[in-house]
Formats: C-alpha cells, structure tokens, sequence
C-alpha cells in the first residue's frame, strides 16, 4: 500500500501497528508507531495533523471470533468507534476509509456481525460530520496474514493441511487488487456509503487441491463450522434495496433507494481458473 499510496504524493505515511516494522523503501517518509485501537490517545498521536486515514485493523480470525466475542466486540466495534472518534476531533482529516468483509452481508458468524457494526458507525458519523468517510467490503485476500493460504503454510510442515468443507465457495482478489481497490476511494467521494467491488470467486477444494499439489501434502475434511456459510455474500436481499451498480462496483447507500439489484453470492460468481489458483498458491 506504501508504494501505491506515493502516487498521491502524501507528505508522510503513519502506521499505527501493535508491532512496528521496518520503512522500505517509499517516495514518501514512513512512519511506524506503537500502538493499538483500543488506545485512544494512540490513534490521536498517529493522525494529529492527517488528512486522510485508512482504518484496517481489525480481529479477523472467525474461530477466535466465535470463542471469544467479547474480545472481537472491543477490537472490531469499540476499537473501531476509537478511530471514528479521533478522526472526528482531528478537523484535518477530510476522508476516512474502514475496510470491511463480506461476513458483514447477512452475517452468521461474530465477525461478520462486528465488521456490519463498525459499516454502520461509518455511516453514522458521516451523516453527522459531513465529511468523506465510507467502508470498502472486501473478500478473501488471498495470501494475506490471516489468509487461509498462511494457515495452510503453517500447518504444511506436518504433511497435511485441513479444509472445512471443499464445496464451499468464496471471493479472493489478490493483495495488489485489494490495495488497488483501497486507494481507489481516495478519489471518490464518499457520504457513508459502503462500497464493494465486484469479485470472482473459488472453491474451497479446488484451491486445497491447488496448494496440496504444489506443496506435496495431504488434505484432510473437518467439516464446516456451525457459524461458516456455505457461500460468501457480497450483497444480501435486504441490502439491494438500497444498492445501486456504478460501473465494476456496487454502493450500498442507506440514504437512496437501490436500482434493482440482486442478491450476490459467491455461488453465482464467475470462477478463477485452476491455472489463476496455482498461481495465487505460488505467489503466497
């Protein structure tokens, strides 16, 4: 995100992060600070005198969700609220931009439920501040931290990595569309919408074949978990009531009604070939 963030010319780039990191190499100074959302003085240091603030934090681990809710209530709702807050009383910051998930569409899990609140509180305080603030809901990012791909590479030294259910479908963009797709809204204007783009999508088994043939494991069923849906969701009944397309994205907007729109599912969604799931497998 560094490198693409250069090409707005920024000043400086703050990260606010638990563990702070290294700078590399970036047309703009970077700048790493310690902290975490549930500080409230902490993100006020990090965007005192910031214009535009990317709100990616979050707990994201659906299993660690479900045992500990409260845990994921006061990262992903009251932590969120905390940025919310500071970016409100930090009268430079004219666009905030939260990343959330497609568990937040008709969620069935902790997660998703946390990720549909801390969309709702951006909407909340755009209507109140009047100011550029929206959420980008996004799919699986394939070869991310929390990434299924990362969890199979930790297990892949015992021979044998575990899949849920391989019928199961979800969307995935590579970390490159995901930053793409971020940085993108810096030059949208945003009243609390929460924008999605549209995504392909892949089977849970064919990516598991995928990874297990490049890496010579075996893969074991588990069976899916009683919060897990069958299939992602982009866009519920419900909320196309109040979407409408804008050319590869749709917007959901509380404060218009929608253009007749359907429900989204990963069911339905154009797939990524076996050779694009072999290559997300390398890249990861």
């Amino acid at each position: 995100m560094v490198d693409v963030l250069g090409r707005f010319g920024p000043g400086e780039i703050r990260v606010l992060a638990r563990r702070t990191q290294t700078a590399t190499q970036s047309p703009a100074p970077v700048r790493f600070l310690a902290g975490d959302i549930s500080d409230p003085d902490a993100i006020a240091q990090a965007i005192d005198g910031c214009d535009v603030v990317f709100h990616l934090a979050a707990l994201k681990d659906g299993a660690v969700c479900e045992a500990d809710p409260d845990r994921a209530l006061r990262t992903n709702v009251l932590g969120s609220a905390n940025v919310l807050l500071a970016a409100r009383r930090e009268e430079r910051v004219r666009r905030l931009i939260a990343i959330s998930s497609d568990k937040a569409s008709a969620p069935t899990s902790v997660l998703g439920m946390t990720k549909a609140l801390m969309e709702r509180l951006v909407t909340q305080v755009a209507a109140a501040t009047g100011r550029s603030f929206g959420s980008v809901r996004l799919g699986n990012v394939l070869g991310a931290s929390d990434s299924v791909l990362m969890r199979w590479h930790a297990s892949a030294r015992s021979g044998w990595i575990e899949v849920t259910d391989p019928k199961m479908t979800r969307f995935a963009l590579t970390r490159e569309e995901a930053v793409s797709h971020i940085v993108a809204l810096c030059s949208r204007s945003l009243e609390g919408e929460v924008v999605v783009p549209l995504m392909r999508a892949y089977q849970l088994g064919e990516l598991a074949t995928a990874f297990a043939e490049e890496h010579r494991v075996a893969v074991r069923i588990t069976g899916a978990r009683p919060w897990e849906k069958a299939h992602a969701t982009l866009l519920s009944e419900d909320e196309a009531l109040i979407a409408r397309r804008d050319g590869d994205l749709v917007v959901i907007d509380p404060r218009k009604p929608g253009g007749g729109l359907g429900v989204i599912t990963s069911a339905r969604a154009d797939r990524l070939s076996e050779k694009e799931l072999a290559n997300f497998v390398r890249m990861a």
